[in-house]
């Protein structure tokens, strides 16, 4: 990130370790006001300590993205406690399920859709209204390489979901 972020509301999906956490710490270092969103407390509460130590106010918001209802939550949470959405990072997702096609289940298909895709569209749905009314915002959705090179036979719904997103972003 080269900008200044200084006061920008940025929301970060999977805030709680790994890529989300980074990404919410260097828009921290930046100066923006954080709402941080991930399924486990525990984590959310780690990394705002950590945004709050670099200065920046960051608001918990424990979510399961990949229901709906959940998201629509997250992004009223969001502006109740900051009146606007500047920047949407939408990185949480993953898979569970992972087999040939001719075995995988119906619930792994579609719990992968239901944690890359869906919550992609729901955010950013939602986040857009707020965007639009301000005249301004940015929406940052995080892939994955599987999407260009599927690494074999037992990751095909996780490479699907993410080329879908590319088409989506």
């Amino acid at each position: 990130m080269s900008a200044s972020h200084e006061g920008q509301v940025v929301v970060v999906t999977g805030a709680g370790k790994g890529i989300g956490q980074a990404i919410a710490l260097a828009y921290a270092r930046e100066g923006a006001r954080l709402a941080l969103v991930a399924r486990s407390i525990n984590e959310l509460e780690d990394t705002a300590k950590q945004a709050e130590a670099l200065g920046v106010p960051a608001c918990v918001v424990p979510a399961d993205v990949s229901i709906r209802e959940h998201v629509d939550r997250m992004v009223a949470q969001v502006i109740d406690q900051y009146a606007t959405i500047d920047i949407m990072v939408n990185n949480a997702g993953g898979s569970s399920g992972f087999a040939p096609v001719a075995q995988l289940e119906d619930a792994a298909w579609e719990e992968c859709l239901n944690w890359c895709l869906n919550p992609v569209f729901w955010g950013s749905r939602r986040a857009l209204q707020t965007m639009e009314q301000n005249g301004w915002g940015r929406i940052i959705n995080y892939s994955s390489d599987a999407s260009l090179h599927p690494p074999g036979p037992l990751v095909r719904a996780y490479a699907t979901s993410k080329v879908d997103l590319n088409q989506f972003t």
